[in-house]
């Protein structure tokens, strides 16, 4: 018996890490900022991220909203002049933060 509660709250345990990591709310972000001067290229889109501490050449494959507050994740090109993002959450729309 106590070998099938055991399975079970492991289950239980699984099931709950992968749901929290699974929320994007949850990923942790590289930058957080104001974003300005979006303009398209053909693979995607080019612009600024304004933080706290710098201004950031972004590219992303999704247009953003101008003046919206994002955090996005990602890495630099190999000369630092551009940072290509790999996830990008729009933080206006994220309720819970308020």
């Amino acid at each position: 018996m106590k070998i099938y509660q055991l399975a079970g709250l492991s289950v239980i345990v699984l099931i709950s890490i992968f749901a929290y990591f699974s929320d994007e709310h949850n990923a942790e972000y590289d930058l957080s900022g104001i974003v300005h001067d979006i303009s398209s290229s053909s693979k995607g889109f080019i612009f600024q991220i304004d933080t706290t501490e710098s201004s950031y050449r972004c590219f992303f494959d999704e247009s953003p909203i101008e003046l919206g507050y994002y955090a996005v994740r990602g890495s630099f090109s190999d000369d630092g002049g551009i940072f290509f993002i790999e996830k990008m959450m729009n933080m206006d729309n994220y309720k819970e933060h308020d």
